[in-house]
């Protein structure tokens, strides 16, 4: 049985194959020597994930004992590291969403009540311009990050799928 490697476009390590020489491939029997053909057959076996075929597990368990129990461990412990790096990633990511729409309605606050003093104190044609001036921005960051979310969106189910999106 001889294992091979490969590498993805990446460079990672890609999944592992077993290949196997199957019994058809013997010798031509006897009767059949004058004869230049033979067969010869292989089986590959392929898996991807953390853990390999349940097969090769097997045999790490014979080779190295405790081997197999080793590495779904290890595999276990990985899994949870990543899930909790995600969770205070998400979380993070939600409370600057937070601080963002804070600091943005201070700002716009700010902004509409200097346009508002500018007509109350006789500036109309100024006032009226910040006024609308803030408005159209926020309304240009609504249609922007709604945008911007739509298409991550199809990205991401693009990938799901294991289709490539358009960069553009």
């Amino acid at each position: 049985m001889s294992r091979g490697k490969s590498r993805n476009r990446g460079g990672e390590p890609a999944a592992v194959s077993n290949v196997k020489k199957s019994p058809l491939a013997a010798e031509p029997a006897a009767h059949d020597r004058s004869s230049s053909l033979s067969a010869l057959a292989f089986e590959i076996s392929q898996s991807s994930g953390p853990l390999p075929a349940p097969e090769v597990l097997a045999e790490y368990g014979k080779i190295i004992p405790g081997g197999a129990e080793r590495l779904v461990s290890w595999v276990e412990q990985q899994s949870s590291h990543r899930q909790a790096i995600e969770t205070k990633r998400i979380n993070a990511d939600i409370a600057n969403d937070a601080r963002g729409q804070w600091f943005a309605l201070v700002v716009t606050l700010a902004t509409i009540g200097s346009g508002t003093w500018l007509i109350w104190v006789g500036k109309d044609i100024s006032g009226l311009a910040v006024v609308l001036g803030e408005l159209a921005t926020l309304a240009g960051v609504f249609v922007f990050n709604k945008n911007a979310k739509t298409k991550e969106l199809q990205q991401k189910i693009a990938a799901l799928l294991g289709r490539r999106s358009d960069p553009g």
